[in-house]
Order: C-alpha cells, then structure tokens, then sequence
C-alpha cells in the first residue's frame, strides 16, 4: 500500500523502493518547485536510496536546470508517457541524470523496472 502525499501542483505516492510522482497540468517546475518535491522525499526515504517514477499523464514544462539538484539517494529515474511530446522532453532530460535513466510507455513496466532496480544495485 501506498503513502500518498498532495501538495497544489503534484501527488506523491510513496512504496518501499520508489516514489510515483504525478505533476498536475499546466505547471512549471522550476526550482523551488524541485526543493519541496525533494523536501518531502527526503523525509520519506531519508537516507535510503530510491527510485522516482514520473508519470507525464499532463503536459506541463520543466526547467532543465532543476537536474542540477540531484538528490544522491535518488538511483534512477523513470518517465512514463505515451505521448510522443514527452517522449521527446525526455530524450532531452536523459543526459542531465547522473544515474539510471529508463522511458515506458506503460505504469506496469516502470513499476517492474523500479521494483527490482535496486535489488541489482
């Protein structure tokens, strides 16, 4: 079962190994944005490491400097789309991730991916 957490512009859900992140329509996510996500991961997982699943249902834009603020517990990251637009954004994201770096266009294989990642960490 998972820990759900709303905040104005995303919900976090929380599982023992990653984190489903939802951002709402229309948002920018600009760096203060990023540091209150983070905030509220870090309290979850504290110093254990995760992965992030980021479910791109809703178009919305993210500055591209907010990968400077890697969380270093944060193992990999996967984007879930299948809409060709974020498919594009995230070929363009996928070099600023310092690590593990996955798209799906199906929730059921990135939960898959991020169930057994760290397991082969």
């Amino acid at each position: 079962m998972a820990s759900i957490y709303t905040s104005d512009f995303y919900e976090l859900s929380a599982y023992p190994q990653y984190a489903l992140l939802k951002v709402f329509e229309n948002v920018f996510l600009d760096e203060d944005k990023v540091l209150d996500i983070q905030s509220k991961l870090k309290e979850i997982f504290s110093n254990k490491p995760f992965v992030l699943i980021s479910d791109r249902q809703f178009k919305y834009d993210i500055d591209l400097s907010v990968y400077k603020l890697q969380l270093p517990n944060m193992k990999g990251m996967a984007v879930v789309s299948a809409d060709d637009y974020h498919r594009e954004r995230a070929i363009m994201e996928q070099p600023l991730f310092n690590n593990s770096f996955a798209f799906f266009s199906k929730m059921e294989d990135a939960v898959a991916w991020a169930s057994t990642f760290l397991v082969h960490k």
